[in-house]
């Protein structure tokens, strides 16, 4: 209570003067003032501590005892006393607000899939929204009314913990597709090409090595002939490798403009309370023409533990110049290029070469490559 009482009641250092400076101590005693840290500072004259309300009455007294008083420590005691008691208001009110924030949902973390923005449309309509009261939401209610609107989730978890409403979902998965081995089913190729050799385990050839084949045609038949008895269906397999030739393209603007960046830097920050947005600038539909903008969003909590409706937002406007200048990295373009080609053939590159040209501001690069891969591809029947 005394921290409380001194925090609220700021004391003032005192000097009083005079033939009998005593005195003004015994008056003040008599009196019910309280005093503290009384030292002699000589024949004539002591020092005191006091709390500025008693002031008054021990001006009075040293009146009546022919003494003259004098601050001299303290003598903003009220500025003080006016920041103090806005602190202790401004932490009691960020006190009521944590508090009070505990009720409402001001955070919705959703983990487990990339398909957040589809969720949260669910969850909004099944109650669960930014700003809603958090004793009036029913996990089981809001997942059994947002995941009729989610066919692609197969499971999705809510737990909800003060301010904040983790969301887990598992997206379904595909059921993997079934084949029978008494399916009927053919080979066909999968690319243009030219045939090096096959390998046929069930069903009837329709194709030999050295000959050039389109993509979609059929090799392999599943539907073998008898002399003696009729066509029987099945499910065709083999193995066909072949060459297959690529031709790959890639262009680029031969120059670009390159911008740097100027010293001046300028910031515009504001507040987003619940959804509302306090802009702490003017102007605020002008646009900053010639800059890059980039913004910040701070919230205001513990990240796993508790978030207030308040999001700091800070405005990154940095201007730049710019200038010509030559952009076009041919070796990074052939890279490219020979991932792609590595990332879409099932085989390997047997030759390749690259031609680079220039026409019109354009870097033209190309790829050809002769590859031997696996062109048998499955065509099934109903």
């Amino acid at each position: 209570m005394s921290f409380i009482s001194e925090l609220l009641h700021p004391q003032l250092r005192l000097e009083i003067t005079g033939l009998f400076p005593e005195s003004v101590i015994n008056g003040a005693g008599a009196a019910g003032i309280p005093m503290g840290e009384i030292k002699s500072g000589g024949a004539y004259s002591l020092t005191l501590s006091l709390e500025k309300r008693y002031l008054p009455r021990l001006e009075r007294i040293c009146r009546q005892s022919m003494c003259s008083l004098r601050v001299i420590k303290g003598a903003d005691a009220g500025k003080r006393l006016l920041r103090r008691r806005v602190l202790i208001a401004a932490l009691c009110a960020a006190l009521a607000l944590t508090v009070a924030s505990g009720f409402f949902i001001w955070d919705i973390e959703v983990t487990g899939t990339e398909r957040t923005g589809e969720v949260l449309r669910a969850l909004d309509e099944a109650g669960l929204r930014i700003g809603a009261l958090r004793f009036g939401i029913d996990a089981e209610s809001v997942r059994s009314r947002a995941l009729p609107e989610l066919p692609d989730i197969a499971l999705l978890g809510l737990r909800l913990g003060g301010s904040r409403a983790e969301v887990q979902v598992l997206e379904r998965r595909e059921k993997p597709e079934m084949f029978s081995e008494a399916s009927h089913t053919d080979i066909a190729a999968a690319k243009n090409g030219v045939i090096v050799r096959m390998t046929v385990l069930n069903g009837e050839a329709l194709k030999t090595p050295g000959e050039a084949v389109t993509e979609g045609e059929l090799l392999v038949s599943g539907t073998v002939g008898s002399l003696n008895a009729p066509a029987r269906t099945m499910r065709a397999a083999a193995q066909v490798q072949a060459y297959t030739y690529y031709e790959l393209c890639a262009l680029a603007p031969a120059e670009t403009e390159l911008k740097h960046e100027k010293a001046a830097l300028r910031y515009r920050f504001a507040l987003i309370a619940g959804k509302n947005r306090i802009n702490f600038y003017l102007n605020s539909g002008n646009h900053i023409d010639e800059c890059d903008k980039i913004v910040y969003e701070y919230r205001i909590g513990i990240k796993g533990v508790f978030s207030l409706p308040l999001v700091l937002v800070c405005e990154k406007y940095t201007r730049f110049v710019t200038e010509r200048a030559v952009c076009c990295d041919t070796e990074g373009m052939k890279a490219r290029l020979t991932e792609l080609l590595e990332g879409s053939i099932q085989g390997e590159v047997l030759s390749s070469g690259f031609s680079v040209s220039e026409h019109d501001g354009l870097v033209s690069v190309t790829l050809r490559a002769r590859c031997l891969e696996n062109i048998a591809s499955e065509r099934k029947y109903e």
